[in-house]
């Protein structure tokens, strides 16, 4: 782990300021390889590995992802959450961390205080669009047959320019990949967070009808979940302090208020018979 915790500074530096209006996005706006980034807009459903975050080497996503996946094949971990960047700063008090202070996960007070107490795992890693999750979860992320898998995936292919449909389509194949996966797994899929507090945005028209179209999703074990409004005022912008300065990645504030979005809903999750099956919208 010694050599993703050396490429894990400059991705979680770089998070916000990569996303920044000021400065664009991608390799035009922050010097990013185009190559690294080429993957991220190409077809969403066809799985990817690796990574497709300039400040991710192919080698550091690998480790992180063949620790999730031992994680995941030694079990114990009734609820496991999968997504990018919003994920992983969640934190995780049994993930091998950076020590680097910078590093320290903007949510871990608030994953400490809920998602522990369900002894829930966090899968997350910075930089992945929904291509990269599907790889992820068609090699081993669910070998543990969790009861729960939280998904939270999308916005990286929207800030790269994939379409509505064809980031639903991405996380529409992901949700399938999990069902083949592990068929016992109750999946509970997240909208995709609102980003900018702008609600007429290019990107916030985006990702609604990104949410409006993965809300069809629900269904046989499938929990759709829209936490957005949870962060909004009712004019749609965002309430104060919520989200960094770029408005994609929660403050420490905005994971108490994902955290306790979610916690009942999870545990109301927990509590079902294991064989029970339809489950709809929420939120």
């Amino acid at each position: 782990m010694s050599r993703a915790r050396r490429a894990f500074r400059p991705a979680v530096v770089g998070l916000e300021d990569r996303t920044a209006l000021s400065t664009g996005i991608g390799p035009v706006g922050n010097g990013g390889d185009p190559q690294s980034l080429a993957a991220i807009s190409g077809p969403t459903t066809v799985a990817v590995v690796g990574t497709t975050d300039p400040f991710v080497s192919a080698s550091d996503w690998m480790s992180l992802q063949r620790q999730y996946a031992a994680r995941a094949r030694r079990g114990g971990n009734p609820v496991v959450f999968l997504g990018d960047s919003i994920t992983f700063l969640w934190g995780d008090p049994h993930r091998q961390e950076p020590k680097d202070e910078i590093l320290k996960a903007l949510g871990t007070a608030a994953w400490d205080a809920t998602m522990a107490a369900d002894r829930a795992a966090n899968f997350g890693i910075v930089g992945d669009g929904a291509q990269n999750l599907l790889w992820r979860v068609e090699h081993g992320e669910l070998a543990g047959h969790p009861r729960v898998a939280v998904i939270l995936i999308g916005i990286n292919n929207v800030l790269h320019g994939a379409t509505a449909g064809e980031t639903a389509a991405g996380i529409a194949a992901v949700v399938q990949a999990a069902r083949a996966a592990s068929p016992t797994t109750h999946v509970l899929l997240l909208g995709v967070l609102p980003p900018l507090s702008d609600p007429n945005s290019a990107w916030r028209v985006n990702v609604r009808a990104v949410n409006a179209q993965i809300a069809n999703l629900a269904g046989n074990k499938v929990t759709y979940l829209d936490v957005g409004p949870a962060f909004l005022n009712p004019d749609g912008t965002f309430k104060p302090g919520l989200f960094g300065a770029a408005g994609v990645h929660p403050t420490e504030a905005g994971y108490n208020v994902l955290s306790a979005t979610l916690q009942p809903v999870i545990q109301s999750l927990l509590a079902r018979p294991s064989g029970a099956g339809r489950h709809g919208r929420g939120g």
